[in-house]
């Protein structure tokens, strides 16, 4: 609680630069430097008691004013401390030698297979009726269980013309998602669902 013994006159920063003959960003700057201390209002606004008027005056050499008409406040004010300013040491730079730049080495290659799903790996392979679509389909469900396979494998398993199993095995070479190696294709693609 403040008493009447403890009220001081406080000037808004428009009202303070005008007696002093300078700008309100002037007093602001000086705020920040840590050269002028100002109380806040409760609602957040800066103001500047009478002594630091008196004092500023002063160290300016203007003629010093016994008293400054301005309104006194009994709202509560709060001072605001100084902010320091720290100057912080930055580490010595140290020189860079140059050198030319280098090519980075190749990494090697690690084979992995391309990941598709049924729909993509059947499109590639461009059947032409939705029989045969869906005859790839299934076959393409047997070989990818299998990995690698011969076209007897996929005959035994299913129950597709041999006629149908071999053109299946050569649209998967044909459109480069299969090899075909001493009679076993083996797929270079990983179905994902």
């Amino acid at each position: 609680m403040m008493t009447d013994s403890m009220q001081e006159k406080i000037l808004s920063l428009k009202e303070a630069a005008k007696l002093l003959g300078c700008s309100v960003r002037t007093l602001q700057r000086r705020h920040q430097a840590g050269d002028l201390r100002c109380v806040f209002t409760p609602g957040g606004r800066r103001r500047i008691p009478e002594t630091e008027i008196l004092r500023l005056k002063k160290e300016m050499g203007l003629e010093p004013t016994p008293t400054l008409r301005t309104e006194t406040t009994k709202m509560p004010v709060r001072t605001k401390p100084a902010e320091k300013i720290v100057l912080r040491e930055e580490p010595p730079v140290t020189p860079v030698s140059w050198e030319e730049p280098r090519e980075p080495e190749p990494k090697p290659a690690v084979a992995r297979p391309l990941a598709l799903s049924d729909f993509e790996i059947i499109e590639r392979m461009r059947p032409e009726s939705l029989s045969l679509r869906k005859a790839f389909n299934d076959l393409l469900a047997i070989s990818a269980m299998l990995g690698t396979f011969t076209p007897d494998q996929l005959l035994e398993r299913s129950n597709y013309p041999e006629q149908t199993i071999r053109g299946f095995c050569d649209r998967l070479v044909a459109a480069n998602l299969a090899s075909l190696e001493d009679g076993r294709y083996t797929l270079k693609v990983r179905l994902v669902r």
